[in-house]
């Protein structure tokens, strides 16, 4: 992530006016810092402020300081949305550290003023792959149909071709398109495959979704 993140402020800095060497890049950060998925992305609000606390250790980018604004979504997309026109004004990046329902409105509002956007601590969305929009970043390991598209024909190979497979969606946007194209993907390549079974947000035991899963003969 932070060769991504260096990377990507780089970019950005080559497209903003020159600046005295002290005046500070400033990034607008939309995380899920409390709310139901703050176990997952509150690490990633400690990992950049100890992350820039040492690059202006080192004496910031390009000479520069790097200031981080953080801004709790709670994983809500108003939230996510009032985050993003909060920082339009004085920010030259935006990152997301959240689920995916708050992308959409970073999106768009990162499009409405032309400021770069990084999804810097969850699923990469389709807009980050080839052809990628030329403002959406994206640093993690998760991509958007492209883990589908390895796994899926994987366990074509590992079950020599015949294969009955089930899969388990969490009841959010991108978990949900994932699953939604690995079973048709499984479909075209000749694989048996059971209907996407949605975990609700929350659940603790999940022996009743892979008891579906068993009953139906994956």
């Amino acid at each position: 992530m932070a060769r991504h993140l260096v990377l990507a402020l780089l970019f950005v800095a080559t497209f903003v006016a020159p600046a005295p060497a002290a005046d500070a890049y400033r990034i607008g950060m939309s995380v899920a810092i409390t709310g139901p998925a703050a176990g997952i992305y509150a690490p990633a609000f400690d990992a950049y402020k100890v992350y820039f606390k040492r690059i202006n250790d080192a004496g910031g980018i390009n000479g520069h300081p790097v200031e981080i604004m953080f801004e709790d979504d709670r994983g809500e997309p108003s939230r996510a949305a009032a985050n993003a026109k909060k920082f339009a004004e004085g920010v030259i990046l935006i990152v997301n550290a959240s689920i995916s329902p708050t992308y959409k409105p970073l999106m768009t509002e990162a499009e409405a003023e032309k400021i770069p956007l990084l999804f810097g601590g969850g699923v990469c969305p389709k807009e980050a792959f080839p052809p990628a929009h030329p403002l959406i970043f994206c640093s993690t390991s998760f991509g958007a149909q492209w883990d589908s598209r390895f796994a899926v024909p994987f366990i074509k190979a590992q079950a020599g071709g015949k294969a009955k497979v089930g899969f388990v969606a969490q009841n959010i946007p991108v978990s949900q398109a994932e699953m939604e194209f690995a079973e048709k993907l499984a479909r075209e390549l000749g694989l048996e495959t059971l209907p996407v079974v949605v975990v609700p947000g929350g659940s603790a035991d999940f022996t009743p979704f892979a008891a579906k899963l068993k009953d139906g003969g994956a």
